[in-house]
């Protein structure tokens, strides 16, 4: 299971801050986080990297630099492919970046 939670502050100002929280949890017996790892391997930070700037590259004038994903990067998993779509609050690489990442 899989899913976002998503928490708006407004202090004043301009404008509030969204924060985004995902929660990946393993549907077993025992229930147990799930991991960029569990799905990609333990090469998962080069592959999901890969993948952001292969993004980033088709639309540079909207991103800021991006150098890696965290070591527990938030991210929404999926069944299906894409198996991980990496999910960032505002401006870790850019607003609300979101990309599907899709590796077998």
């Amino acid at each position: 299971m899989s899913f976002k939670v998503l928490t708006y502050t407004y202090r004043g100002g301009a404008h509030g801050e969204t924060v985004a929280a995902t929660y990946n949890v393993r549907n077993a017996a025992k229930a147990s986080p799930v991991k960029l790892k569990d799905l990609f391997g333990s090469n998962y930070k080069s592959i999901v990297n890969f993948a952001v700037k292969a993004e980033i590259a088709t639309r540079p004038d909207e991103f800021d630099a991006f150098k890696s994903i965290s070591d527990n990067q938030a991210f929404l998993a999926r069944l299906r492919l894409p198996k991980a779509v990496p999910c960032t609050s505002r401006w870790p690489i850019s607003p609300k970046f979101c990309t599907p990442i899709y590796h077998s």
